[in-house]
């Protein structure tokens, strides 16, 4: 018995000794390794000889001495419970060329365990590295290990692919291929599961047999019913012969039979609870319950996370890189793909940039609904003459079509036959802006040149369509506030108010924080939005000013607050991308919050989306000057515009708000619910808060509180008020 578990046992230890050599020369091979080594059943430490202070514990170690930060912590005292080096301590018979094999009962797991010690290099130093396999329940262990020791070079070598290899169909090519070699199997395939259908998307075959995967497409589940209930139990299918079913299961049989099968094994490929397919084997050799059955459950769990993690990546790419109302490409696509234009290089370039006409109008007048209706009719009529994958809505209404490589003559067919589709179009109306160009091409520079084209058109579309009354950007300055010191006086006029649009929570919509909104009062009284003078002063390059106004006021306010004894949740400050920029955009927001009696904690820095882009270094490295001056800092209208997960990944943010096209017939979109979920899970294990914006009916907000967001903003709760209205609220807070 012992000699068979120490011989088995040295297979295990050689792969786990390529597995700590990988470890020291490929650093960024670390993680995949580790996470083969802690898969495996047995205990593995490692340690300094002369310290005694542990250096790794692998995952099942971790649990089994309860323990997860093993950073500064003894062996003998985590692992023997002892508070001095252990009395029967090995160290001084180990070597590099053996491992030392002895028993040992351990009292904290009160279990005994064949243990095996080697001397390693570890980081350019010799350590202690230790197995210790659990022969407590002798009989049970020898079956155990002789199933897995007969397949572990197989299902290490599996794994190895999928954690190497970059591309997850390559990987798992490779794998049934190793598979089916080393069962002499005929087949090996993936079926996965997409509600009441299942189709074959991977399929390796020996040399002789003829593929089936092109005809296995779309199948009804029902014809495995069985195989589903066993499924579930995390538990193989295996026929040894198929005619012992033909009679009881003919719905199994007769496809089997057409494929020429004898006999099969199947394995689910289970995660998280849900039965995402299976992986099978047809007319394997080896006996399934000695190999095949260990080596597909095993790869079963990691072929399903792999397989998985495809889903999910094409899910947030197409979040990342589309635009969710209309279905074009989003702004962050659009900045990628000039970017990647303008260092390869073009022969000839065609760019059409357009506007939608009487968005505000419609949206004041009929509703945001219909204003969105208006704007994926417009991207509608923009596909009938280009390609979907050229166009891209960049911002609230602006949409931009590139053509690379492109002629002249095809190109300005295709502009003049854009403008008569919305000439004809009864419901939908655009400024059109077009360029081309040839040799020599500057990209940025020819979308801006295109873009001022289109902004001459909406001039003359607003000359010619005076009720109208304004266009966005290069506006008629109506407010009089383009030059600087007319913005001066207005602000010491006192013209300028700030608002405030409550935030509750999902819960028990207690209300949660504000965000802080700027308004105009004209010389009659009149309340002006920020639609008409915020682009004005964008243009102008005076936004800056007002950005700081209103965190001066709202610090202002929140400090009255707090004086007056009012529990106050945190606001929330918009600052344009064009303040952003501004050198010493720090300095000034910390002057400014160092005038009041507040904590930092009390102002969220919020980051909205304009006109132009910034680079995304920039972005991340401002985001991270903010944190460390001690705001905190929210990212507004995600899921459009800068559905940017990158930024997500490299800094960190505290609030994430989604952008309110998100919620457009959102009980009617599974797909749009099942992204939301995903990005509200993602915020939870990171602790970010989710805040969705524009809940506007109880239909809408019920369906935010089934995905467990954390809070929601929108017309339902409050629209923006005075600084007088929202004090009210806070007597109830």
């Amino acid at each position: 018995m012992v000699n068979c578990i120490e011989n088995n046992q040295n297979k295990s230890i050689t792969c786990l000794r390529e597995a700590g050599t990988g470890l020291l020369i490929a650093r960024e091979k670390e993680n995949c390794m580790f996470d083969l080594i802690d898969e495996i059943s047995e205990l593995l430490y490692i340690s300094d000889p002369e310290t005694y202070e542990l250096l790794y514990l692998n995952k099942p170690g971790q649990e089994m001495f309860g323990v997860s930060d093993i950073s500064g912590k003894k062996c003998y005292r985590v692992l023997q419970g002892k508070d001095a080096p252990c009395e029967f301590c090995t160290n001084g018979k180990l070597s590099q060329d053996k491992f030392y094999v002895w028993y040992h009962s351990n009292p904290i797991a009160h279990r005994h365990y064949l243990v095996k010690d080697k001397l390693i290099s570890w980081q350019g130093k010799m350590a202690r590295m230790e197995v210790a396999l659990d022969v407590t329940d002798k009989e049970k262990q020898r079956l155990k290990l002789e199933n897995a020791l007969e397949t572990e070079d197989l299902i290490l070598s599996c794994v190895k692919i999928l954690h190497e290899m970059r591309h997850i169909n390559e990987a798992v090519g490779c794998i049934m291929e190793r598979i089916g070699t080393a069962l002499d199997a005929d087949r090996v395939y993936i079926f996965e599961i997409a509600g009441e259908q299942m189709s074959n998307t991977y399929e390796w075959c020996a040399p002789s047999v003829i593929p089936q995967m092109e005809n296995l497409k779309n199948m009804p589940v029902s014809i495995i019913d069985r195989w589903v209930e066993v499924f579930r139990k995390n538990r193989c299918i295996y026929i040894d012969d198929i005619e012992k079913i033909k009679y009881q299961y003919p719905q199994e049989y007769e496809p089997l039979k057409e494929q020429a099968i004898k006999s099969l094994v199947a394995a689910p490929l289970n995660l998280n609870g849900k039965l995402m397919g299976y992986i099978g084997v047809d007319n394997p050799q080896a006996e399934p319950s000695n190999r095949i059955e260990p080596v597909l459950e095993t790869l079963g769990y990691f072929l399903a996370s792999s397989i998985d993690k495809v889903h999910a990546n094409f899910l947030l790419e197409k979040l990342s890189f589309q635009d969710v109302l209309t279905g074009l490409c989003n702004r962050h696509k659009f900045i990628r793909d000039i970017d990647k234009l303008q260092v390869r290089g073009v022969d000839t370039m065609g760019i059409v940039y357009l506007d939608v006409n009487g968005l505000k109008t419609v949206n004041d007048r009929c509703g945001h609904s219909a204003g969105d209706d208006l704007l994926q009719k417009t991207a509608d009529l923009i596909r009938t003459v280009f390609p979907e994958e050229n166009a891209y809505r960049i911002g609230g209404d602006e949409f931009v079509v590139c053509c690379p490589d492109c002629g002249k003559e095809e190109f300005e067919r295709s502009v003049f036959e854009l403008k008569n589709a919305f000439l004809l179009s009864r419901d939908c109306n655009a400024s059109v802006g077009s360029k081309w160009a040839e040799g020599a091409i500057d990209v940025r520079r020819l979308v801006m040149e295109a873009d001022e084209l289109m902004y001459e058109n909406k001039k003359k579309f607003y000359h010619n369509h005076q009720t109208t009354g304004r266009y966005r950007y290069y506006v008629d300055d109506t407010l009089g506030l383009e030059k600087g010191d007319a913005l001066m006086r207005a602000l010491k006029e006192n013209r300028f108010l700030v608002y405030f649009q409550p935030k509750v929570s999902v819960g028990d919509r207690s209300l949660i924080g504000a965000e802080a909104l700027v308004r105009y009062r004209s010389h009659s009284g009149k309340i002006e939005p920020p639609d008409y003078f915020i682009p004005v002063l964008e243009n102008a390059r005076l936004v800056n000013h007002i950005d700081l106004f209103v965190l001066d006021k709202t610090c202002g306010i929140v400090s009255g607050w707090l004086k007056k004894g009012y529990r106050v949740p945190p606001v929330s400050v918009n600052f344009s991308r064009y303040t952003l920029l501004e050198k010493d955009f720090i300095e000034k927001i910390s002057e400014t919050w160092e005038k009041h009696d507040i904590s930092k904690e009390m102002i969220e820095i919020e980051i909205t989306e304009s006109v132009e882009d910034v680079d995304g270094d920039y972005m991340e490295w401002i985001i991270r000057e903010i944190k460390r001056a001690g705001f905190s800092v929210s990212i507004d209208d995600f899921g459009v515009k800068y559905a940017n997960l990158a930024l997500l990944k490299n800094v960190d943010i505290d609030t994430l708000k989604l952008d309110k096209s998100m919620l457009i017939n959102i009980g009617e979109q599974k797909k749009t619910c099942s992204l939301i979920g995903s990005m509200v899970q993602f915020c939870t294990e990171t602790g970010i808060r989710f805040i969705v914006e524009g809940v506007e009916t109880e239909e809408q907000f019920q369906i935010v509180q089934n995905l467990k967001c954390t809070g929601a903003q929108g017309f339902l709760f409050g629209r923006p008020m005075p600084e007088e209205e929202y004090q009210k609220l806070l007597t109830r807070v």
